[in-house]
């Protein structure tokens, strides 16, 4: 479908909520940097595409903008956008004599978000000194800039390949003068600004993870360069008091959050190869300066693509420096194969070729050498692969060690004893606050549960003993302590379905000591005024005649002759109970052990039903055959909303927000067990509305004894149940949006839930913050 885009009033476009903006608002809506000073704003006209896609074409005689296109692909958006063009002459600017405007300052707005294809913008321009043209996005507010892919030049215009819209500016280049620069440096460091790990890949994207590496070492050196040395910031998650440098396996939330990136990276890639390719197969030399002058002009690594035309295997990279004269020019890359070192890029300036970079597409095939030969080099633009707002959303389930949750499959590890008179132990890492698995026994074995038998599991352990350093041990064997308090590392592989190598599932540090007495429960989560019994646990110490001293870390001690004591804590904390068990025979203390409890009001919570990860098909459907990926109900993801309130075992919480374009309302309420250990009622509403009533969103549902447990002690307490597990918690859930468009109204809602998939996950999360 194609329109001519003439000043009329188009009807209203249709989103779902939940979209991440990328576009600004207009000019006064917001703060304005100044660097680059403009005329008044003029509009040109709006109109709307439906989800078949089409092609505007702007038709504004003597305007700057004559002759703009924007071209949507079918499927770029889910339902109707309506597209604003306006554009603004450029007065002045900021940004040096390299970078010289040929277009006016455009604005293109549609409501935000980024599309689902890779769109093309073609912008008309007038050459001035025959130079290379080049496409940036320009925010008003912050005064940054980021280079736009090329897709194609001609006569009076260049094409671009664009996957969301705000303010657009084309600017010529002179080849010359960069040539005459000789060469240009970010100080991007490979051996300080990259991963420490090599891209091996993980378990949920065992062909590699090359792009959530490249595009997290680049945002990293953006953001946080002056403070933050990526090579060394998740070296063993900072839990260790003495660096791992040579043991990148235990840089787990560094691994989990740039398989994270990859993922979202990836799912977009896959399905839209054709509206990527423009800017794939666009001519040789102007992907080149796409490159060398973003490199120039924002001072910061870009996103490469890069694939050998002979294979459909493809990588990603980083470029940070480059080297140019006439005869020849290099570009310096960061390789996520190679980790701690850099790579060249050459670029025949006389052919206006890329010779072929050698790479693999992981680690692992890299050592094998099956390498590949990439002929094809081009630029991302990162707003392209993702948001900022979703990196960001993605970097808070860092801080608060979620990273992993839905992503990575999800287990228990034991202590199994060797002496078949003692019962095994779950072990818990020892995270930042140092924790300490206390076991009666020395001798065992790791044992994992929850996970898949078809994944081929194996393990390697780590031992560390005081002024010998760590023992890497493969593979695991039979672990014995040789002091009473032991720290073990435990590297746990599997094979994913469909792939024929092991890959990274998880690594955990345990602090393991022996003790003959012991508390149960050991350090846990309860609520206040919660009955949480305490059980003095021995090995067969015990003397015959004890008394049990206890100390509840809140000012509060009992004495008892029994090994069993209840207790309720009055108010929030974390505390440290403390038992000592006196032989009343000899009057001497024999024993002392101690755990920890949290006890909390927890202000956050968040019930999510999920079909889908990232890529489609989801298990859950609506009505018109479309997958629903999640449904939530949440006061945690949500700035503004108000903290839980308590009234013994029963909660509450509602709120109203504004998401452009809608406002949204949410209640949930139930209660828990005294215990802590079961939500027993649990009902959650959400609704929304948008566009004066035009459309409607409804969510609701009621579960019934979800069962609790420990995540994170003092952080995060729940559980992820999947498939028929999930549904028999499942009372009443309902889901369904009605648009009461003028064009199409009609009305979705919730058709199926596949319940016997455990792709299906149903999750209750209370957390601290």
């Amino acid at each position: 479908m194609h329109y001519n885009l003439r000043w009329t009033a188009g009807f209203v476009a249709l989103v779902f909520p939940f979209i991440f903006a990328c576009d600004d608002d207009g000019p006064g809506s917001e703060p304005d940097s100044g660097k680059i000073q403009t005329e008044q704003t003029v509009p040109v006209g709006e109109h709307s595409i439906g989800s078949p896609g089409g092609t505007i074409t702007v038709d504004a005689p003597g305007s700057p903008v004559e002759g703009l296109e924007i071209e949507v692909p079918a499927g770029a958006y889910p339902s109707a956008r309506t597209f604003k063009i306006a554009y603004a002459p450029i007065t002045s600017h900021e940004f040096g004599e390299l970078f010289q405007p040929v277009s006016p300052l455009i604005e293109i707005s549609n409501g935000g978000g980024l599309a689902d294809q890779m769109m093309r913008l073609r912008v008309p321009v007038e050459q001035i000194n025959g130079g290379q043209l080049m496409g940036f996005y320009y925010d008003r507010k912050t005064g940054l800039l980021e280079g736009i892919p090329i897709v194609a030049t001609g006569e009076g215009y260049i094409d671009l390949a664009v996957r969301h819209f705000s303010w657009v500016v084309v600017t010529e280049i002179q080849k010359e003068l960069l040539i005459g620069g000789g060469a240009f440096d970010t100080g991007f460091n490979p051996s300080r600004n990259g991963w420490s790990f090599t891209n091996y890949g993980t378990f949920p994207e065992a062909r590699g993870i090359c792009a959530g590496m490249s595009i997290a070492a680049a945002h990293y050196f953006k953001n946080f360069s002056s403070t933050v040395d990526l090579y060394s910031y998740f070296d063993n998650n900072q839990e260790l008091w003495f660096r791992t440098e040579d043991i990148w396996e235990d840089d787990s939330k560094g691994l989990q959050f740039a398989t994270a990136i990859h993922r979202v990276y990836g799912s977009f890639w896959q399905g839209n190869n054709t509206s990527i390719l423009g800017m794939i197969n666009a001519p040789e030399e102007e992907r080149f300066w796409n490159i060398i002058f973003n490199l120039l002009i924002l001072n910061q690594p870009q996103l490469l693509y890069v694939q050998d035309s002979r294979s459909d295997t493809s990588h990603c990279i980083a470029a940070f420096a480059y080297t140019i004269d006439e005869q020849m020019a290099k570009i310096r890359v960061y390789d996520p194969n190679y980790p701690g070192s850099e790579g060249t890029i050459e670029f025949d300036m006389v052919q206006k070729k890329f010779k072929p970079y050698t790479t693999a597409a992981n680690a692992v095939a890299l050592e094998q050498g099956s390498v590949f030969h990439c002929d094809i080099i081009a630029y991302q633009a990162f707003s392209a692969v993702m948001s900022t707002d979703e990196m960001d959303f993605l970097w808070k389930k860092v801080q608060n060690n979620t990273i992993g949750e839905g992503l990575f499959p999800s287990y228990k590890i034991y202590a199994q004893p060797k002496d078949p008179e003692y019962t095994k132990v779950e072990l818990k890492p020892i995270g930042k606050n140092g924790y300490v698995n206390s076991i009666p026994f020395d001798v065992f074995d790791f044992v994992v549960e929850g996970l898949d038998a078809s994944f081929s599991l194996t393990a390697e352990g780590m031992s560390y003993l005081p002024g010998f350093g760590l023992e890497r041990i493969r593979p695991m064997t039979t672990m014995e302590m040789n002091l009473p308090d032991t720290l073990f590392g435990y590297y746990l592989k599997g094979i994913p379905p469909g792939a024929k190598d092991p890959s990274w599932i998880g690594f955990h540090w345990f602090r393991i000591r022996k003790q003959q007495i012991w508390i149960e429960p050991a350090d846990t989560i309860v609520a206040v005024q919660a009955e949480v019994p305490f059980i003095a646990r021995n090995n067969g110490s015990a003397p015959k005649h004890a008394r049990y001293s206890w100390d509840f870390g809140d000012g509060h001690d009992a004495t008892s002759s029994d090994t069993i004591i209840t207790y309720k804590f009055p108010k929030e904390g974390e505390y440290t109970v403390t038992l000592k068990v006196t032989d009343l025979d000899r009057n001497v203390e024999v024993a002392e052990a101690q755990t920890t409890i949290a006890v909390t009001r927890w202000p956050k919570i968040a019930i999510t039903i999920r079909g889908m990860d990232a890529q489609p098909p989801s298990t859950m459907k609506a009505s018109d055959g479309s997958d629903i990926p999640a449904i939530a109900w949440a006061n945690k993801w949500v700035a503004t909303a108000p903290a839980i309130r308590w009234n013994e075992q029963q909660f509450e919480t509602e709120f109203t927000y504004n998401l452009y374009p809608g406002t949204y309302t949410c209640r949930i309420s139930g209660n828990v067990s005294a215990d802590f250990k079961k939500v027993e009622y649990v009902s959650a509403i959400y609704s929304g509305t948008a566009f004066d009533g035009d459309w409607l969103y409804y969510a609701a549902v009621v579960l019934r004894d979800f069962p609790l447990e420990v995540y994170i002690p003092g952080e995060i307490t729940g559980k992820i149940l999947t498939g028929p597990d999930a549904q028999s918690k499942v009372a009443q859930l309902s889901w369904k949006q009605v648009y009461n468009a003028q064009v199409d109204p009609k009305e979705i809602t919730l058709q199926s839930v596949d319940w016997s998939s455990p792709q299906t996950e149903l999750s209750i999360f209370f957390y601290n913050e």
